[in-house]
């Protein structure tokens, strides 16, 4: 579960695009259970990042 604290820790600051690419990465490294608990993650990113963000992760198919 080394990956998933990682990834709960990218959500600590400020969701920038660069958080959303490093999230994308630990969610394709992880496998079984924790890449269903990183996925989840990603349900906060749209909460928490700005639409500006939210499009660009978009437009480079990360969500």
């Amino acid at each position: 579960m080394m990956l998933l604290q990682k990834a709960q820790s990218l959500l600590a600051g400020e969701i920038t695009l660069d958080t959303i690419r490093q999230l994308d990465k630990l969610n394709n490294e992880a496998s079984g259970q924790e890449q269903d608990y990183i996925a989840e993650l990603f349900e906060g990113i749209y909460a928490a990042a700005s639409e500006e963000v939210l499009r660009q992760a978009y437009d480079e198919g990360l969500l």
